[in-house]
């Protein structure tokens, strides 16, 4: 991947702990047929995270998650598509 830029962010967990970010990452992302330009931080998880959509992604994707069955539903231009958590 390429686009990537030095950050000086520090990211809050939900454990209250502070990470600071290792780099920024611009660039075009695509789910199914539906995509989107975004920032993404980029940080050391330990492994907790593979990917972490934040509300701007999940507002740009239109996403609607259904706790029952653990999946997330994204929309676009290009129809929808579906995560499996």
């Amino acid at each position: 991947l390429g686009n990537w830029g030095p950050s000086t962010k520090c990211l809050c967990m939900a454990n209250r702990t502070i990470t600071p970010s290792k780099a920024v990452w611009k660039g075009e992302v695509v789910i199914g047929r539906i995509q989107t330009v975004r920032e993404f931080e980029v940080f050391q998880s330990g492994g907790g995270w593979k990917f972490l959509f934040r509300k701007p992604l999940l507002h740009a994707f239109k996403a609607v998650h259904n706790y029952e069955t653990d999946k997330v539903q994204v929309t676009g231009i290009g129809g929808t598509a579906t995560l499996c958590n």
